[in-house]
C-alpha cells in the first residue's frame, strides 16, 4: 500500500503542529507556506498544562519546557490595583501537573520545525485552490508552483484564509469582535521587581 501524503497550507504553529503529527502516523507531508521565509512574530506564548501535554504526544514537550520559563501563576486585578485572583506555581503544580510554561513564539515554531522531516516545508508557495478528493481519487491542491495530489488536506492558512470560503460556500468567514491586541517583547532584567498577571479595565486588559 503507497504511503499516504497529506498536505497542510499554512505554517504557523497550528499547522506545522498538524504536520508533525501526521508525521508520526506514518504519512508523508508537505506543507506549503506562502512567505518566502519563516518570521515568527516578535511575541511570547503562555503555554498552559493542557497545552504541554498535547505537546508531550508529539514528543517536543521537553524541549519546549527547556526553552521555557515556568511560570505558573495565575494573577487577575481590578484596574484600581486589588487582586481579585491570585495563585502560584505550587498550586499550578499540585492541581494540573505541570506549571504554566512562558517562551518566545519563535521558539516554539522552531522546535516544531526540527520535527518536520527534511524537504517537508515549501516556503515561497502559496496555495491558490484545493479541489476534494474522492473514494477513487485524490485532492488536487494546486500551487503557483505546480499540482500536487494529496489524500488529506489541512488548512491552517489563518483567520483571513484564502481558501475557507472556497470549500466551506456557507462559511460566514472570520467576522470582527471588536477589539485588537496589540504584543510585544520587551527587555526585563530579573532585580526589576514585576508583578506577572492581568489588569482587567474598562473596555480593556493588560497582560504581563
Amino acid at each position: 500500500m503507497a504511503q499516504p501524503h497529506a498536505v497542510v497550507v499554512g505554517a504557523g504553529i497550528g499547522g506545522l503542529a498538524a504536520a508533525a503529527a501526521l508525521a508520526r502516523t506514518g504519512c508523508a507531508v508537505t506543507v506549503f507556506e506562502k512567505a518566502p521565509v519563516l518570521d515568527p512574530v516578535a511575541a511570547g506564548l503562555a503555554l498552559a498544562p493542557n497545552a504541554l501535554r498535547a505537546l508531550d504526544v508529539l514528543d517536543v514537550g521537553e524541549e519546549v519546557r527547556k526553552r521555557s520559563a515556568p511560570h505558573g501563576i495565575a494573577a487577575i486585578r481590578r484596574r484600581d490595583g486589588r487582586w481579585l485572583l491570585r495563585t502560584g506555581p505550587h498550586e499550578t503544580q499540585v492541581r494540573f501537573g505541570d506549571a504554566v510554561s512562558v517562551l518566545r513564539y519563535a521558539d516554539l515554531v522552531d522546535v516544531l520545525l526540527q520535527r518536520l522531516p527534511s524537504g517537508t516545508l515549501r516556503t515561497g508557495s502559496a496555495v491558490t485552490a484545493v479541489e476534494p478528493g474522492t473514494t477513487r481519487q485524490p485532492a488536487r491542491v494546486a500551487t503557483e508552483t505546480g499540482d500536487v495530489a494529496a489524500d488529506l488536506v489541512v488548512l491552517a492558512d489563518g483567520a483571513r484564509s484564502a481558501l475557507r470560503g472556497e470549500l466551506f460556500l456557507e462559511h460566514p468567514g472570520a467576522v470582527y469582535a471588536g477589539f485588537a491586541c496589540w504584543r510585544a517583547v520587551v527587555p526585563w532584567r530579573p532585580e526589576d521587581p514585576l508583578d506577572f498577571g492581568e489588569t482587567w479595565g474598562r473596555g480593556g486588559t493588560a497582560g504581563v
